[in-house]
């Protein structure tokens, strides 16, 4: 499950996550405390994991850098 919101909305997502289910914390909207309760998370042997992703212009910077190596071309 992708949490954006943060704050004390993890403890709906946690709610309605399936067992052994995961939860991808990429933001937080809603400040970064996390408020939740362990004992449902660890009956569910769920996992909380942190995601964290650059910015727009260092992904653009990097596609410019790299540079496809063409070894042949096949005719179709």
């Amino acid at each position: 499950m992708l949490e954006l919101i943060g704050g004390d909305n993890i403890s709906q997502s946690a709610a309605v996550l399936a067992n052994g289910g995961r939860i991808a914390q990429i933001s937080f909207m809603k400040g970064s405390e996390i408020v939740l309760s362990a004992v449902p998370m660890m009956l569910k042997r769920a996992i909380i994991q942190g995601i964290s992703v650059g910015h727009r212009r260092s992904f653009e910077d990097m596609n410019r850098a790299i540079k496809p190596v063409i070894d042949r071309v096949y005719a179709f």
